[in-house]
């Protein structure tokens, strides 16, 4: 009876010994192991397809192909009994902007192996060594040298934006702590990606630095950065992330506004501080004194506040890239629905002044009236944000001269202005139309509204009328 049960054991034992070899070396065990294989991967490793799969008492050999751009070729020894890989792997790259190829090797037993890998990916230098134990990765070590951001992001993101080169390495053990290093050369944005003229004029701008911290299992902890331009200085500080979000203290540094904008007509620095955080939506705050006062801000799920305490409008209008033929103490709040595109400013406009300009001087040659000596009463000015545009009405009064709009139009998205406006002087009103784009804005009226101006003669209509038709 005994006898009996030994043998019936062990004749189960070898009916599973066939069966595990017919699974594993043979080519229909083969065909049937791939689908289970391929899912296991592919859950694993997302965009990683199992396309060919072989294996033999001796040998191994793997086709792969991952996200429909890299073909790899896993091939070499590899035995289940000695637990020891002498793999090859090799790799060529399809439909790309730049071809590229990988090949590298896997050596060890499977309890513990290395796999280095070499690529010219983007046009670059690059190594990946990583040490496995009980197929759980330990260490890390990547170097890339010269990697060109136009050929590698389209790997990766679908609609680039962005040009230069950067060089990146990362040591350590993955399960703890690990150095990392970026370093970027001649960064550019490619494409208008923003329609505020400030953050085009920043970001189009070539711009370089480094950035380096440390790694604890997949956060970043505590690292820190420069990154420069021949226009702005951007610092970052305690930078802390992971996969899935990023915050970071920064200081930006502009020491010259006229470089940015060539309109400037007094030139001054501006200087911000704050912190920002992006997740799925980019957070921010902002606090600066660069203009005269204090304007604070920041933009929470999609709400972008700021306010503004006795900020100079002459300053205002220049980090925004519009002429300066104003001034005035702005004090007042910004709210703005970024999704909606909807929200409201409302300000208080104190010692407010008109520059001198061709139109202007031509009023006080001909008349002797001087708006630089005009007294203006305190005003609100307040826009109705909907769809991009904002709608105003005012009154502005003087001393000798007022103005008056009740459909005030302006678009900062565009950087549009279709602003109507009635302007008296001593008595006399003619209609204008101040339209087109913020930074060149255009002036239209009725010359025949002139005659109402009785210090204003037939030389004084001409003069105007040539002058307008110069613009």
């Amino acid at each position: 009876m005994f006898k009996r049960l030994v043998y019936f054991f062990v004749g189960c034992f070898a009916f599973l010994v066939l069966i595990a070899y017919f699974l594993l070396y043979t080519t229909a065990g083969n065909k049937l192991l791939k689908p289970y294989l391929k899912s296991q991967i592919a859950s694993y490793y997302p965009g990683l397809e199992l396309e060919f799969f072989e294996l033999t008492p001796k040998k191994l050999r793997a086709k792969f192909n991952y996200q429909g751009f890299l073909d790899l070729d896993l091939n070499g020894s590899f035995s289940l009994f000695t637990q020891k890989l002498d793999l090859d792997l090799n790799g060529k790259s399809r439909s790309v902007r730049k071809p590229f190829e990988v090949r590298g090797d896997i050596r060890g037993e499977i309890r513990s192996f290395v796999t280095n890998l070499f690529t010219d990916v983007a046009g670059s230098k690059t190594r990946l060594v990583a040490e496995m134990q009980k197929l759980k990765l330990q260490r890390l070590f990547i170097d890339s040298k010269d990697l060109v951001l136009e050929d590698f992001l389209p790997l990766v993101v679908e609609n680039n934006a962005v040009s230069g080169k950067v060089n990146f390495s990362f040591l350590g053990n993955v399960q703890t702590k690990g150095n990392f290093s970026l370093e970027v050369f001649n960064l550019k944005i490619l494409r208008k990606i923003i329609n505020y003229p400030f953050l085009n004029e920043i970001l189009k701008n070539a711009s370089s630095g480094q950035v380096t911290g440390k790694l604890d299992k997949d956060e970043i902890v505590d690292g820190s950065g420069v990154i420069k331009s021949e226009r702005y200085q951007l610092e970052l500080t305690h930078i802390l992330g992971n996969i899935n979000k990023i915050q970071a203290e920064y200081q930006l540094d502009i020491p010259s506004m006229k470089t940015l904008y060539p309109i400037v007509r007094k030139d001054f620095p501006v200087h911000f501080n704050g912190n920002f955080s992006y997740a799925k939506k980019l957070e921010l705050s902002f606090d600066s004194q660069s203009f005269d006062g204090l304007v604070q801000g920041t933009l929470i799920n999609d709400i972008f506040e700021v306010s503004f305490e006795q900020n100079s409008l002459f300053k205002l209008f220049a980090f925004l890239g519009i002429p300066q033929e104003l001034d005035a103490d702005v004090d007042g709040k910004l709210n703005y629905d970024t999704q909606k595109y909807s929200g409201d400013l409302k300000t208080k406009l104190t010692n407010f002044s008109i520059r001198h300009n061709q139109f202007f001087n031509l009023l006080r040659r001909y008349s002797g009236f001087d708006i630089q000596k005009e007294n203006f009463q305190p005003f609100d000015f307040n826009l109705s944000f909907k769809n991009h545009s904002g709608l105003a009405s005012f009154e502005i009064k003087g001393d000798h001269i007022d103005f008056v709009s009740q459909d005030f139009n302006v678009n900062f998205y565009d950087m549009s202005l279709d602003a109507p406006l009635s302007v008296g002087v001593n008595g006399n009103f003619i209609n204008l139309r101040i339209a087109g784009s913020l930074q060149e804005p255009k002036l239209s009226f009725n010359l025949s509204d002139i005659l109402k101006f009785k210090q204003i003669d037939k030389k004084i209509i001409n003069k105007v009328q040539n002058f307008f038709k110069s613009l």
